[in-house]
């Protein structure tokens, strides 16, 4: 009943998921939307009090830490999802590899392609479950725009060369005649 009261609120939880999966790497168009709806069905089921977005994104992420795990089990779920996303652009692996991201399990091939590109050299960083969003600053970034691009450089450099002539000038006159 919640989808029915707030449809907004499902379509950016949509649009998130369908950018996060996009940022990750899944294959095709018709995959990355199959994935979207599954994870939003999931997270509908799911839902309780938390915003839709907070819920879709939670889900998404722990179905990646589910495939990542596949990949990497000897480690824990949230350190495997970051090998497993490090080792996807490492690796850059083609399309029909990239359909499988997110399956149940891993294929053997693919996973050993994966574990080959394994970095646990770094220290323990915490993934974000949201993509990033252009900053907006309101009403000072367009006066700052504006201002940017109405600017008039020219009357700026006339003023620099005048009263660089002048400088010159009285240093010139007013400088001691050296005997010579």
């Amino acid at each position: 009943m919640a989808s029915v009261e707030n449809p907004d609120e499902w379509d950016a939880a949509a649009r998130q998921v369908e950018d996060w999966l996009r940022a990750v790497g899944v294959g095709s168009q018709q995959r990355c939307l199959e994935l979207t709806l599954t994870i939003l069905k999931e997270a509908k089921e799911a839902q309780g009090r938390q915003e839709p977005t907070a819920i879709a994104m939670e889900t998404a992420f722990r179905k990646f830490e589910t495939w990542a795990k596949s990949v990497f089990p000897e480690a824990a779920a949230e350190r495997a999802a970051l090998q497993a996303l490090v080792a996807l652009h490492g690796t850059q692996p083609n399309r029909r590899q990239l359909a499988t991201v997110l399956e149940k399990a891993c294929p053997s091939d693919f996973s050993e392609q994966l574990s080959k590109f394994r970095i646990d050299a770094s220290p323990e960083i915490r993934l974000s479950k949201m993509t990033a969003r252009k900053m907006k600053y309101g009403p000072i970034e367009a006066i700052a725009q504006e201002t940017w691009h109405r600017f008039a450089w020219a009357p700026l450099f006339q003023a620099l060369v005048i009263w660089t002539a002048i400088f010159l000038f009285l240093l010139r006159w007013l400088a001691p005649k050296a005997p010579l």
